[in-house]
């Protein structure tokens, strides 16, 4: 007799007929009578315990779904309609689209990091204007006598 699989807010996923396999989410779910079970539950323990380790992100993800991102050594959480860095930083080269007031992006083409204040995107820093650097600089200069300061330039 089939059986059905709740999640944890009480939604029905899917139902498992009996000796089959049900693939409907990124684990394999094993009906009743299932021969061969031992193979895919185990295989089920280790992408647990990898979170999903991969270059690519789970097909199937489910909201809270951790995936290791094993291309950028990066964990991400699924929100229900994509992937976030878990930490609560992207990385990556545009604005990520849906952001929650606190989030922090870093834009990996300038080079910049961004904070999100519920309503924009507001540059934290550094300032950079047509490529050039135009606000405070941290900096290591040499005196004559070869002797290495920490300045600040503009």
């Amino acid at each position: 007799m089939a059986y059905t699989v709740n999640k944890t807010d009480g939604s029905v996923l899917t139902t498992v007929a009996d000796s089959t396999l049900d693939t409907t989410t990124d684990l394999t779910l094993i009906g009743k009578n299932y021969a061969g079970y031992g193979e895919v539950q185990n295989e089920n323990f280790v992408y647990l315990l990898e979170n999903f380790a991969n270059t690519t992100a789970p097909s199937s993800p489910l909201a809270g779904e951790l995936w290791w991102d094993t291309a950028n050594s990066l964990l991400n959480v699924y929100t229900g309609s994509n992937w976030k860095g878990a930490g609560g930083l992207t990385r990556q080269a545009t604005a990520p689209t849906g952001p929650s007031e606190g989030e922090l992006w870093f834009d990996t083409t300038n080079d910049q990091l961004f904070a999100y204040d519920g309503g924009s995107w507001i540059l934290v820093g550094p300032l950079y204007s047509g490529g050039v650097k135009t606000g405070p600089v941290v900096e290591t200069i040499t005196d004559t006598l070869t002797v290495d300061h920490t300045v600040i330039t503009m």
